[in-house]
């Protein structure tokens, strides 16, 4: 018969397995996130412009046709880069 002790044992070990396999798991999510951040960081620099430049597309090229629009759009992009 189990004794209220060794009850205690048995389930203290199984919390400690269970935090080991938990913290080995979180492991790997810190690479995840580290990148997700530099993404995020990189995205966050280059806001202003995108934003900027679609602001001004939709002011200037909305008068226009779709057609000459998406033509506008792509010799733009082939500029810039």
């Amino acid at each position: 018969m189990l004794t209220l002790r060794c009850c205690a044992r048995v389930t203290r070990s199984v919390k400690l397995e269970r935090a080991e396999k938990l913290i080995g798991g979180l492991g790997g999510e810190k690479v995840r996130w580290t990148d997700s951040a530099e993404a995020l960081q990189k995205a966050a620099v280059a806001l202003t412009g995108d934003t900027l430049v679609a602001a001004g597309i939709i002011a200037y090229c909305g008068a226009f046709t779709a057609s000459f629009r998406q033509a506008i759009i792509e010799d733009f992009v082939r500029m810039v880069r």
